[in-house]
């Protein structure tokens, strides 16, 4: 193999136990289904399930379902999404006691709020 391969090789390679590290670093609390309680926009309600291998997914009220990933940087949490080949991605921040997820919307600038439920409750299919 030649040299200049083995650079890349080495800085993936010394990048995935950083990977493992942070997705090992999910906080216990975040863990789980978190339903829209409270939103000045009136989106219809939805919900965010964050899993242990840092994966989640959006159960929308019809139970259409998104899935994604998402990480944790500076106590905030950052959602990525693709869907019919567009790039999303937002993100919330846990309340001080983190009983609550705060989603403001760029558009409107409303903050939107999610709180921990122990499952999903979508009509539909």
């Amino acid at each position: 193999m030649p040299k200049l391969m083995l650079v890349p090789l080495l800085l993936v390679g010394l990048s995935l136990p950083s990977f493992a590290a942070e997705q090992a670093s999910i906080p216990k609390w975040l863990l789980g289904i978190w339903e829209l309680t409270d939103d000045p926009d009136h989106s219809p309600t939805d919900w965010m399930e964050f899993r242990a291998d840092g994966t989640f997914v959006n159960t929308l009220v019809d139970c259409r379902k998104v899935a994604g990933t998402f990480h944790l940087f500076r106590g905030d949490i950052y959602l990525a999404i693709e869907q019919n080949g567009k790039f999303l991605a937002n993100g919330s921040r846990p309340n001080q006691e983190k009983t609550k997820l705060l989603y403001t919307s760029p558009r409107t600038r409303n903050t939107a709020t999610y709180e921990k439920v122990a499952s999903v409750e979508c009509h539909g299919g």
